[in-house]
C-alpha cells in the first residue's frame, strides 16, 4: 500500500517482483486529516497487506506526511511499515525512537550536505526480518550489519564524511537552522502565490511543509498547452535556467502545474523575489525571445 505521491521506483519494484500495489489517490488541497482518512479507508478495504511504503516528505510535492499516525495505524494491525525519508534528515526534526517505523531509509547527501551515496537504513527489529544488500560479499551469513558493512570494493569515503556533515549542520544551527529554512520557505511560497495570484498545495503550512514547497504557476503560462502541460513545464524550467540563471524544479501534482522551491542555509528571500519577477516577465515576452 502506498500513496499516489510516492516515489515512482516503488511502482517499478512492484512490476519487477510481481507484487500487487494498492495506490491511495490523494488530491489537493492536501491536509493531514485527509491523508489519514484515505489511509484508514484503504486499510479497511484491502484484504491482505504485506507492507506499507510511505514517504516522510514526498519528493515531487514536498509535502510532509503524518507518518507517526500512519505508523501507529499499521502497528495496531500488525502491518510492517517502510518509511522513505530521503528528504527528512536535516530538513525536519527526526526521532526514530519516537516514530518506531519497522524500516526507515534516508539520504545524508540532501539536507545534511554529505557527499552523494551517503545514506542510512534503520531496521527496528533486525532479528525479525531477513534483509540483504543487492550485492552479496564477504559478510554473508554473519548478520545484517556484517552483510551491509563490506560490499565488494565500494568506496566508503562518503560514509566516513557523515560525522563531519552532522557536526557542520549542528554548527550552522541544527534545529534552529531547520526552523529558519522552514520560515524562509513558507514566507517565500506565500509571497509567490500572492505575486502570481495562485495557491499552494496545502493550507497547513506549519505541519505539512518543511523546506520544500510547490507553488501553483499562473494559468496564463499554459494557454494553448492544455494537452502538453508537462512539455510546457520543462520548457519553463529551461527558460528560467537559460535566460534568468534560476534553477527551479517544476512539478505537476494533482493536475496543478507548479514550481517546487527549496530553501537551504545559502538561500534568502531575494532569491524567491527574483523567481517571482522572472515568471511574470516571461508572461510578457514573446516566445521567440526565450528560445532554449
Amino acid at each position: 500500500v502506498s500513496f499516489n505521491l510516492e516515489y515512482v521506483p516503488v511502482t517499478y519494484q512492484m512490476a519487477l517482483t510481481g507484487l500487487k500495489q494498492h495506490v491511495i489517490d490523494l488530491s489537493p488541497p492536501f491536509s493531514a486529516a485527509g491523508v489519514l482518512k484515505a489511509f484508514r479507508e484503504a486499510l479497511d478495504n484491502t484484504d491482505t497487506i504485506s507492507m506499507v511504503v510511505v514517504d516522510h516528505i514526498t519528493s515531487t510535492s514536498g509535502l510532509v506526511l503524518p507518518v507517526k499516525d500512519i505508523i501507529h495505524m499499521c502497528k495496531t494491525r500488525g502491518i510492517p511499515v517502510l518509511v522513505d525519508g530521503a528528504h527528512a534528515i536535516g530538513q525536519i526534526p527526526l526521532n526514530l525512537t519516537d516514530l518506531q517505523p519497522d524500516f526507515y531509509v534516508s539520504n545524508f547527501h540532501k539536507w545534511m550536505l554529505s557527499p552523494k551515496s551517503a545514506a542510512f537504513l534503520y531496521i527496528r527489529e533486525p532479528s525479525k526480518y531477513t534483509i540483504r544488500p543487492t550485492v552479496i560479499s564477504h559478510g554473508f551469513g554473519h548478520g545484517t550489519f556484517a552483510e551491509f558493512n563490506l560490499i565488494g570494493t565500494m568506496d566508503y569515503s562518503a560514509s566516513l564524511a557523515v560525522p563531519a556533515s552532522l557536526a557542520f549542520h549542528d554548527a550552522m544551527g541544527g534545529a534552529a537552522l531547520m526552523a529558519r529554512n522552514h520560515d524562509v520557505c513558507v514566507t517565500a511560497a506565500l509571497k509567490l502565490a500572492e505575486t502570481w495570484q495562485t495557491t499552494l498545495l496545502t493550507d497547513e503550512v506549519d505541519t505539512m511543509i518543511g523546506s520544500i514547497c510547490v507553488v501553483e504557476l499562473p494559468p496564463a503560462l499554459f494557454v494553448g498547452h492544455s494537452d502538453d502541460v508537462d512539455v510546457a513545464l520543462e520548457t519553463l524550467r529551461l527558460v528560467l535556467r537559460t535566460h534568468y540563471r534560476i534553477e527551479a524544479k517544476t512539478a505537476h501534482v494533482g493536475g496543478i502545474p507548479g514550481l517546487r522551491i527549496s530553501t537551504q542555509m545559502y538561500n534568502e528571500a531575494a532569491d524567491y523575489d527574483d523567481l517571482g519577477a522572472a515568471v511574470l516577465d516571461i508572461l510578457t515576452r514573446d516566445a521567440a525571445d526565450l528560445a532554449v
